[in-house]
């Protein structure tokens, strides 16, 4: 009989540690959101490698506050921003030598992936 208590005892602990471990990872949630997208060329469609881009507090050109993240594209023109806090609002700036700036207001949610695609218009 006591080994039977002895085994039952270590079968609980052990489904104790798989109940508790498990639980942990329904209560993880995702605080921050994702900013991604392609830079292209408004005239080809072409992407534009090593275009910078920047993630700035705000809402319009006039009014741009503190970058929060910046980036620079592949060659294929795509770029990613990652663990923005959702709870401000977002302005996203493209620049490339040879071409006029382009941005615009961007909203990020908690635990999403923002796709924001910009186009760039050669001077």
């Amino acid at each position: 009989m006591k080994k039977f208590t002895y085994i039952l005892s270590i079968l609980a602990i052990g489904l104790c540690l798989v109940a508790v471990s498990c639980s942990k990872d329904i209560e993880t949630v995702e605080t921050t959101g994702i900013a991604y997208g392609v830079i292209s060329d408004a005239d080809t469609g072409e992407p534009i490698a090593n275009v910078s881009v920047s993630l700035h507090q705000g809402l319009a050109w006039d009014c741009l506050g503190a970058s929060v993240g910046t980036a620079f594209t592949g060659s294929d023109g795509f770029f990613q921003i990652v663990e923005i806090d959702p709870s401000n609002q977002y302005f996203i700036v493209a620049s490339h030598a040879g071409y006029k700036q382009n941005g615009r207001r961007v909203n990020i949610q908690s635990g999403k992936n923002t796709e924001i695609n910009i186009t760039l218009i050669k001077n």
